[in-house]
């Protein structure tokens, strides 16, 4: 069924232009598929923590805590508190990709296509990747005012889920531009995924009844982080290629912010390699790189080879990602007892 509404959605977003209504039924439908569906992974122990806040007050971070207790306080019930959180979110997400991009209709609706239907069992990083979303938005004015303000949303974002502490890095972006930045980049890369790995069995004997850790170190990569790798490769190849075509043509697309963003996601990898669990920041930056293809392609104008060649590639990097991610889900849920 929600597979059926989302192409219906798709459909008529196709053919029709209304820059109102369609995102506005596009977020009900989205909010209404997210809350009313108890058949996800986690979804039954949300339920308990949100009528047990003191007894499992520290389950969860304390923004979650704190934000649950005043809806509960305030007389909601559980779907009503999912609904007005899922409503906020995906209207910021609309919001924030209107400002970022153009087509943010359809960039919603590939958010539908993924990755909609793995952030609905996760709440927490639901919340906080929207306030991620915000803090990028404000860090593309690269100020210092911008930087200080993206960096308050991030530990903000992280009062919700604790990952979102590893966006602090895209302050590189603006705080820290050397010459090389992009070897530097590489080569710290590939130095952490094995600094990471080499220091994850030294954690597992130092801290044994470390919960958090033993669901991290749980869920094997075996090597799945050299696909992610491949995807993130793809990311970088088109907009350093989108970058050059549109400074060789004097063309006025800011594509630098997506560039950049896709550089500086190359340390998302060490994470990725201690655990797929991590695979959440890729899922948070897919949305970025939506924004980044709807800003670079704002009309059609015909589809020659390279424009069909580098939607292909970013469609191949989707399905690979989608793949993968289904993979790790399903891996996680079964053999973990995890709340992701």
């Amino acid at each position: 069924m929600a597979y059926l509404i989302l192409f219906f959605l798709v459909v008529i977003t196709a053919k029709f232009k209304s820059k109102i209504v369609i995102p506005v039924l596009t977020i009900i439908c989205f909010a209404i598929l997210s809350t009313y569906n108890d058949n996800l992974p986690d979804r039954t122990y949300y339920y308990l923590y949100y009528h047990s806040l003191e007894v499992l007050k520290n389950e969860f971070e304390i923004g979650y805590y704190l934000l649950n207790k005043e809806f509960f306080l305030h007389g909601f019930d559980f779907y009503s508190f999912l609904l007005t959180v899922f409503l906020f979110c995906y209207t910021a997400i609309f919001l924030v990709s209107n400002k970022l991009g153009e087509k943010s209709r359809f960039t919603l609706i590939l958010y539908g296509i993924f990755p909609f239907f793995i952030n609905l069992c996760q709440i927490r990083t639901m919340i906080a990747v929207t306030i991620t979303y915000c803090a990028l938005l404000v860090l593309k004015k690269e100020t210092i005012r911008s930087i200080i303000v993206y960096t308050v949303l991030i530990l903000v974002a992280a009062q919700f889920h604790s990952s979102s502490y590893i966006f602090l890095l895209f302050a590189v972006l603006v705080c820290w531009k050397p010459r090389y930045l992009e070897k530097i980049i590489f080569i710290a890369t590939f130095i952490l995924v094995l600094g990471v790995n080499v220091l994850r069995s030294y954690l597992v004997e130092l801290f044994p009844e470390w919960t958090k850790l033993e669901v991290w170190t749980s869920s094997k990569t075996e090597g799945s982080f050299m696909i992610v790798f491949l995807v993130n490769l793809i990311w970088f190849y088109l907009f350093h290629k989108f970058k050059k075509r549109d400074i060789k043509n004097n063309e006025q697309n800011d594509l630098s912010f997506y560039y950049n963003v896709t550089l500086v996601s190359f340390l998302f990898l060490p994470f990725i390699s201690f655990s797929l669990q991590f695979l959440r920041l890729y899922r948070a930056i897919i949305m970025i790189n939506y924004m980044g293809m709807a800003a670079k392609y704002k009309e059609v104008k015909g589809y020659s080879a390279k424009r069909i060649g580098d939607i292909g590639l970013f469609v191949l990097s989707m399905i690979i990602l989608i793949i993968l991610d289904e993979w790790s889900i399903i891996g996680i849920v079964l053999n973990e007892n995890s709340v992701l």
